[in-house]
């Protein structure tokens, strides 16, 4: 919200199965419509907007575009777009940690403002906890959400909360206006005890599971130090970790706890600017399935040995190029000159609020007129300099395993040596 200076709140919300909703903006046309202009030039058009535009509830950008073609079929086109409110209130969630073990606490803060982001009091938010598990059913994985707390807090205010499983989990945040009009909004965390998904490893091979590598929610820059949280399905395993930028800059060793957690802590060089990736492979034992002649997995059966496990995880760390980042204000002397007048100009360069001497300064002088007709845009060069493209994206670290060689006829008849 405007002129809101509070840190760590989140104001968008996700859906019932803990994902962030799409982006509403869209560039297909949903309504079209044809008029004819007044003799003073002009056309109306009334845009009436309904409640509930989109789910979960949130704000909705709306962009008009009009074609006016004159009697030589020529076409002249303009465009606007306004901000569809989904209420007057706004109501925005921060978790005091992204990632606990179970047992421990985690307090919700809740802040309501209004349009103009001042703060509104008495009003009832209702906070609501819910769980992502998998859970098996017959031969199969299947994924359940479950409600597992829910709270009331008026206006401004906080609740703390013990979580028992493991898991990813996330706090929805509700309230509704005098309208009757809904906004939302969520925050996620995960607790240690628990994979992100089901195993990986089907049949009677070994495949790779999912390693979860998870980031505080902080815009990072030179200088800072990311720790990294790694969760694996498994416990009491080792793993490394590579921080990769065009090729190998950095590796770590890592040790996972019994519940398969570890940190790592990586220093963030100046260089790594706009952003790294980071690779990670950890490898353990977990419990053994059973197969049948099939090949699909039941449970196995009391005093199987354990099995080989690895997983396989990627991240990207993000560095905005904000030391880089010039700020340029162009204003002439005379905002009105006569034919063959001289212009001059005076050119101001800040670099994050602070002057710059010595700037090269290009100044290109051309036709609005002419720029108007091919919707010519100056792009950023600091999205050519430093493009995010170069660096993610890309796996630069093989890990290949033997283990997804190995195959058994029968579980049970293979011991693990360690």
């Amino acid at each position: 919200p405007p002129g809101w200076t509070g840190k760590g709140f989140q104001w968008t919300a996700k859906d019932s199965a803990g994902s962030f909703r799409a982006d509403a903006g869209s560039s297909d046309v949903k309504v079209k419509y044809q008029g004819t202009t007044d003799g003073g030039g002009e056309h109306v058009v009334a845009v009436a907007c309904e409640a509930n535009l989109v789910e979960p509830a949130g704000p909705v950008s709306v962009e008009l575009e009009a074609v006016v073609t004159d009697l030589n079929r020529q076409a002249r086109v303009s465009s606007t777009r306004f901000l569809v409110h989904p209420s007057s209130i706004y109501v925005g969630i921060r978790a005091s940690k992204q990632f606990l073990r179970p047992k421990q606490v985690i307090e919700f803060s809740i802040e309501t403002v209004d349009i103009a982001g001042v703060a509104v009091k008495d009003v009832d938010a209702v906070v609501t906890v819910r769980r992502r598990s998998y859970v098996r059913v017959g031969w199969t994985q299947k994924e359940v959400v479950e409600e597992i707390a829910t709270n009331v807090i008026n206006g401004q205010g906080s609740w703390e909360l013990t979580v028992g499983a493991g898991g990813w989990h996330w706090a929805d945040v509700r309230v509704v206006d005098g309208e009757g009009r809904v906004n939302r909004a969520s925050v996620s965390f995960f607790v240690a005890g628990q994979s992100g998904g089901p195993a990986g490893s089907k049949g009677k091979t070994i495949e790779a599971d999912e390693l979860k590598l998870l980031l505080p929610e902080q815009e990072f820059q030179p200088g800072d130090v990311a720790q990294v949280t790694v969760q694996a399905p498994f416990g009491n395993g080792s793993g490394v970790l590579a921080v990769t930028c065009q090729g190998v800059v950095a590796s770590y060793v890592f040790k996972l706890s019994p519940d398969g957690v570890a940190t790592v802590d990586i220093p963030l060089e100046a260089w790594y600017v706009p952003g790294v990736s980071v690779e990670a492979v950890a490898t353990g034992t977990c419990d053994r399935d059973a197969t049948d002649d099939a090949g699909r997995e039941g449970k196995a059966g009391a005093g199987a040995p354990m099995r080989p496990a690895f997983a396989l995880g990627t991240l990207q760390i993000e560095m905005p190029a904000r030391a880089q980042r010039l700020s340029v204000q162009v204003s002439p002397v005379d905002s009105v000159l006569p034919p063959g007048g001289k212009a001059q100009v005076r050119v101001s360069v800040e670099n994050q609020g602070r002057s710059v001497d010595g700037a090269s300064v290009t100044l290109i002088a051309v036709d609005e007129a002419v720029l108007s007709l091919t919707d010519y845009n100056v792009e950023n060069p600091l999205d050519v300099f430093f493009s995010t493209s170069r660096y993610f994206f890309r796996q630069h670290v093989d890990w290949r395993h033997s283990r997804s060689m190995i195959f058994a006829k029968d579980w049970e008849q293979v011991a693990v040596v360690s």
